[in-house]
């Protein structure tokens, strides 16, 4: 079937009812409402993501390139304006679908996932949990040469909470905040029931990094402490969980 025309003015509106109406989303996922609906292609969709940014009507949270696309004050007044001028049909189209991406998105950005490429040709993985833009978990470490982990995303989002009771089991060392940690490890305290732990296996060149956010201070020392003697233990562990993960 082919798509009919939109103007770029609908275009435009297009964009903003779907933030509106779905909620904040990444490129990749209102790329993915645009094409399920059959509104808007990728290129469109990227040229007028563009424009409104420059414009001020969208801003990006987080991460320039990944980050989540929402409405600002002036995306929202125009929005208001001209919402109307939106053809019912395809309001309906957002309308209707907008409690499943709303579901689905809300997983995906809770369990951020990424594999990239390594200088040395090798690749490596980055997996992170996100709580309401509050990252309590964020790991990254090269994978074994070869290896590959098909359906990766939804992997992640069935283990995710594993992973994160595996550190804590993994790496209870009884080490108290009064002896000092390794070099490249260290706890920062974020709030009365938040301490942020950062640690990698060689302060150096470093293989694999660790970011995670615990409860008591004490935990946050053990974690910090054992990390860099462990960190090979953990990330076995957690790539047999992604493996034995099971699939929806």
């Amino acid at each position: 079937m082919q798509r009919k025309i939109i103007p770029d003015a609908e275009n435009r509106l297009l964009i903003l009812y779907a933030l509106k109406t779905v909620g904040a989303m990444t490129d990749q996922q209102l790329l993915i409402v645009m094409t399920d609906t059959d509104l808007m292609n990728y290129i469109t969709l990227q040229l007028t993501i563009a424009d409104l940014e420059s414009e001020g009507k969208l801003r990006r949270q987080g991460d320039t390139s990944g980050g989540t696309l929402e409405l600002t004050d002036a995306g929202r007044y125009l929005l208001n304006s001209f919402e109307m001028h939106i053809p019912v049909s395809r309001r309906g189209l957002i309308d209707s679908g907008a409690a499943q991406w709303r579901e689905r998105f809300a997983a995906e950005q809770m369990a951020a996932v990424e594999i990239f490429d390594l200088p040395n040709g090798e690749k490596g993985l980055h997996l992170r949990i996100v709580d309401r833009r509050n990252v309590l978990l964020d790991i990254t470490f090269a994978l074994p040469t070869g290896k590959r982990i098909n359906c990766l995303q939804q992997r992640w989002q069935q283990c995710m909470n594993q992973v994160y009771l595996l550190l804590l089991s993994t790496l209870g060392s009884g080490h108290t905040p009064e002896k000092k940690l390794p070099d490249g490890c260290s706890v920062l305290q974020v709030s009365d029931s938040e301490w942020l732990t950062t640690a990698c296996d060689n302060p150096t060149q470093p293989t694999i990094t660790l970011m995670v956010s615990l409860p008591t201070e004490e935990t946050a020392h053990e974690c910090a402490a054992a990390f860099p003697t462990m960190s090979a233990v953990v990330r076995d562990a957690i790539l047999a969980l992604l493996d034995g993960a099971q699939l929806p």
